[in-house]
């Protein structure tokens, strides 16, 4: 998602610089030369943002950041070639600040931020100082660096709720796994840890031993005295087989008073 964001960005960025050139010709420092590089900007845009969206497996986050600042350094040459302040150029610096700040965490989001304030006051350097110039920029900065803020805190937001629900995800694969009375695995864990331990001793050239565990007179200790009793019964004899087993060993409760432990190397 995050490459799909930055590919849309890149061609945002061409598509835009092409609806803003008639209107704002990147002539005014190096005349119609200026052209040329414009047309490298539009043309390394469209062809970054095709490339981005077929390639597989998609680019990691460190190279997208590296894209974004490059994208801003793109911004920073087209404002330079219209002449400077009051482009339409300097509004694509939201499009690349939006991105740092939606992708990136706190550290990388805040620092990308620092350097877009960095081009966004560049014009002051190769125009002269202006206060009035200088205000405007500030009043752009400022809305630019507070949408940002709020996708920031907002990405935050999702990425901790995500967090949560994973977490909330695995436990439940847990439960679904584990015996509620015994805390041993249940079946289905059985299965599964069964399947992997013969396939790891395959590969290892080693040996699984299982061992079946039947506790006898259990339904005439459930008849005489209860299930309350029973449960009793069955919950001691999973705390003695999870006292007694190795550390890679893993006892389960089969069914009933049916109880299996696989002993992997044995």
């Amino acid at each position: 998602n995050a490459g799909r964001i930055v590919a849309l960005l890149w061609l945002l960025t061409g598509v835009l610089t092409l609806a803003f050139l008639p209107f704002d010709p990147p002539t005014e420092m190096i005349g119609a030369a200026g052209w040329v590089g414009a047309g490298v900007v539009v043309a390394a845009s469209l062809l970054g943002a095709r490339h981005l969206l077929r390639r597989d497996p998609p680019l990691g986050f460190d190279r997208l950041l590296g894209l974004s600042y490059l994208g801003l350094a793109q911004v920073l040459c087209l404002e330079w070639l219209a002449g400077g302040t009051s482009t339409p150029y300097q509004n694509l610096y939201l499009l690349w600040l939006g991105s740092a700040m939606g992708i990136h965490p706190p550290r990388r989001a805040l620092t990308f931020l620092a350097v877009t304030a960095l081009a966004a006051f560049a014009p002051l350097l190769y125009e002269g100082w202006s206060s009035s110039v200088a205000s405007d920029i500030a009043t752009a900065f400022m809305l630019w660096a507070a949408l940002g803020v709020i996708v920031l805190a907002l990405m935050l937001v999702v990425r901790a709720q995500r967090v949560e629900l994973r977490a909330g995800e695995e436990h439940a694969r847990e439960l679904a796994r584990a015996d509620p009375l015994t805390g041993l695995g249940n079946r289905r864990a059985f299965d599964e840890a069964l399947v992997a331990e013969m396939a790891r001793a395959r590969r290892a050239d080693s040996t699984v031993s299982v061992a079946l565990i039947d506790i006898d007179g259990f339904k005439d200790l459930n008849d005489r005295f209860g299930h309350l009793e029973g449960d009793r019964g069955l919950r001691e004899v999973g705390a003695a087989i999870t006292g007694t087993m190795r550390g890679g060993d893993r006892g389960f409760r089969w069914g009933g008073d049916e109880l299996a432990v696989i002993l992997p190397d044995t």
